[in-house]
Order: C-alpha cells, then sequence, then structure tokens
C-alpha cells in the first residue's frame, strides 16, 4: 500500500489499482511535502501546519502552525492560473 498526496487529490494505490480518498483538498499551493502513518492516522506536512487523515472515518483535520510564511509574487500568480474563479474563492478569498 502507498499513499500519494497530491496539490488537490489523496490516493491510496493498492498493487496497481489506486483508490481516491480527497479530491479537491485544501492544501494547494501549500506544497504537501512529507507523510507519515501512524496506526490509523496518516499524517501530511506542508507549508504552514499539517493534516491529519482518518480514512476508516472519513475526516480531515488541518493544523496551523501560529505563522504563516507569506506566498511570493511569482507562487499566487502560478496558483491563480491554474484554478477557476470559484475555486480562488473558494481556496483563497481576496486573492
Amino acid at each position: 500500500m502507498l499513499h500519494l498526496v497530491l496539490e488537490l487529490r489523496f490516493y491510496i494505490l493498492y498493487d496497481s489499482a489506486k483508490k481516491l480518498i480527497f479530491g479537491h483538498s485544501f492544501w494547494l499551493g501549500l506544497n504537501p511535502n512529507s507523510i507519515a502513518t501512524i496506526n490509523e492516522s496518516i499524517y501530511v506536512g506542508m507549508m504552514g501546519g499539517y493534516a491529519k487523515i482518518n480514512i476508516k472515518k472519513n475526516e480531515l483535520s488541518f493544523y496551523q502552525f501560529k505563522k504563516l510564511p507569506k506566498l511570493s509574487k511569482e507562487r499566487r500568480k502560478s496558483i491563480r492560473k491554474s484554478l477557476t474563479d470559484e475555486e480562488v474563492a473558494e481556496f483563497y478569498p481576496g486573492m
């Protein structure tokens, strides 16, 4: 079994099959960069905090660090280009 975290999605890969667990996740632009599995929980490290995922209960929680780093102009532009207007309003209000 392999856990795969992408910009907008979270998959579990079994042998040659994949199962989408979460689509359109909140962490777009937060660059998920690490993953750890402890008992029934999966932890995903990212810019500004980490997410805790419980697959059996289909729950996702975000724990934010006290201060979020600011996104560069270039990063904000690349995020803006990759999303529809509705997605920008949902994920990044005021952008």
